[in-house]
């Protein structure tokens, strides 16, 4: 679990964070380690996977709780096409950099491959990202011997944080995490989000009607969160 002060520090990255930075920090080949924060990983996970991250927030409530929390603005600011991804990929295109990325099962990574070879012209290698825990560091040493300019991290939770750190560290090359972005895609052949739902900041009730058990499943987590950044923060 994420002590106290160590959730002060994340706060402290969290109200950092800036896309246009990280946009050129990659056009520099200033490589880093981008993930996200979360209820779960609040509980869950360890600082060391943050430390010497770049952390961001996905999530629209708990953008407003941190913003409320903490005196700052904080923005939502997601890995998918309605964040940061079309500029990476539409960066890696130009700049000619290659792209490996882990996530999905067996049918969605040869969907999602389709995806980005069809909008960016850019053929990616990609891995099924559904293994046994055992296998961990030799699901982490072939992927890293893909030798990519640029990884993206798509396991979720926690494991794609100690993944992502791991991945960063053996190969001192850009690594973001992206959650569910290659299941979605893959999912709706490109956009999940409907531009207007994009717009409203309607994500999260998006995700509600359409994925089923979402509900319980945020409910849950942001009473949790609530509890947490209260205990910590205030």
């Amino acid at each position: 679990m994420i002590n106290r002060d160590e959730h002060k520090e994340i706060l402290k990255k969290i109200q950092n964070y800036d896309s246009k930075k990280i946009m050129k920090k990659l056009h520099e080949n200033d490589n880093f380690f981008l993930t996200y924060i979360n209820p779960i990983k609040l509980k869950k996970s360890k600082f060391d996977y943050y430390k010497n991250a770049e952390v961001r927030v996905d999530g629209y409530f708990i953008s407003k709780i941190y913003t409320i929390i903490g005196g700052q603005k904080i923005k939502r600011a997601s890995f998918d096409f309605s964040g940061l991804a079309p500029d990476v990929f539409s960066f890696a295109a130009k700049a000619k950099k290659s792209i490996a990325v882990i996530g999905g099962n067996e049918a969605e990574v040869e969907k999602f491959q389709n995806v980005i070879k069809k909008k960016y012209n850019l053929d990616i290698q990609i891995m099924p990202g559904y293994f046994d825990k055992i296998k961990f560091n030799e699901v982490l040493s072939d992927f890293s011997k893909l030798d990519a300019d640029i990884y993206i991290v798509g396991l979720g939770g926690v494991l794609q944080d100690n993944f992502g750190h791991q991945l960063f560290n053996a190969t001192s090359k850009t690594v973001f995490c992206c959650g569910a972005f290659i299941t979605q895609t893959a999912k709706k052949g490109g956009y999940y989000y409907p531009d207007w739902i994009v717009q409203l900041e309607l994500r999260w009730a998006y995700r509600i009607i359409n994925e089923r058990g979402h509900f319980m499943k945020i409910f849950k987590e942001y009473l949790m969160f609530l509890k947490k950044v209260t205990s910590d923060l205030l």
